[in-house]
């Protein structure tokens, strides 16, 4: 990415530079998560979360999100039904 390009997207707030997915039993991605800081923990504040629903048959049925948290405690984020 060019020092223009990386610019704009930092301005645009579209830049992150950690992402974590966590998977449910049957392959579905259940959670997803942004730090902007390349390396960030699980352990560390400020990742953007999203939360997905699937039903039995593995359809998507709603995303929820995001909250800020720590990825480490996701499962913990008061997520609605």
């Amino acid at each position: 990415m060019t020092s223009t390009l990386l610019l704009e997207a930092l301005v645009a707030g579209e830049y992150y530079g950690a992402t974590n997915l966590a998977y449910d039993g049957a392959g579905n991605v259940q959670y997803r998560g942004l730090h902007p800081t390349l390396e960030a923990k699980d352990t560390e504040p400020g990742w953007k979360i999203w939360r997905f629903y699937f039903d039995g048959n593995n359809n998507l049925l709603k995303i929820r999100g995001y909250r800020v948290g720590i990825w480490a405690d996701r499962a913990a984020l008061n997520w609605p039904a």
